[in-house]
């Protein structure tokens, strides 16, 4: 987005206070000194965007140093929640895994086996993933809410969407999960129903 000289539409104390508020970010939300220069330019952006909304005709506005400060401090926390997210969706994933092992996650492909193989990538959403569902932003943002409101769910009801999303037969999931397809109908219905009232899933099998 910027230039060599990236921050020369910047006043010292702008550039200085994100490069400062980059590096007290290390060490939260799993974030290193490697992150410090994409942390930096993350709030360089964000406050871009936000500078033209400072009127210094409005009295009861504060002073722009404070201004600045706040959309800096704002935008901290809107990147810490961010990790924050991605850390627990990290989580379940192996939440996943010691619940049912790495074959839930097998790269392998056995044409003889009679339950599909399962990846990381297919452990994913096809309506999130629709290329007709809007642009890879909008695609991107459902994601993301459809996994935090998921992951609200009781674990066996995450771990059967999880499935059919997946590919798997209601069959194949009843095997793999040793209950019933009953209950695989009765924990996918549920789950949908659940989501379709959060506004972030609304297909039906």
């Amino acid at each position: 987005m910027f230039s060599a000289n990236k921050y020369e539409d910047f006043t010292d104390y702008e550039v200085e206070l994100a490069r400062a508020t980059a590096r007290k970010m290390v060490g939260n939300c799993g974030l290193s000194m490697d992150d410090v220069p994409d942390l930096e330019q993350e709030l360089m952006c964000h406050l871009w965007k936000k500078k033209r909304e400072f009127n210094p005709e409005h009295l009861s506005q504060c002073s722009y140093k404070t201004f600045v400060s706040r959309v800096i401090a704002k935008k901290k926390v809107s990147i810490f929640r961010e990790k924050s997210r991605e850390r627990r969706l990290l989580d379940h994933r192996k939440d996943l895994i010691e619940a049912y092992g790495e074959e839930l996650f097998d790269d392998a492909s056995d044409a003889s086996d009679a339950s599909p193989c399962i990846t990381r990538d297919q452990i994913t959403w096809s309506s999130a993933n629709d290329s007709s569902c809007g642009s890879v932003e909008e695609r991107v943002i459902s994601k993301v809410l459809l996994e935090e409101n998921l992951k609200k769910l009781p674990f066996i009801q995450q771990t059967v969407f999880l499935l059919r999303e997946a590919g798997y037969s209601p069959l194949d999931i009843s095997e793999q999960l040793n209950i019933s397809k009953t209950a695989v109908y009765k924990h996918l219905n549920i789950a949908i129903l659940k989501l379709n009232e959060a506004g972030v899933f609304d297909r039906r099998d």
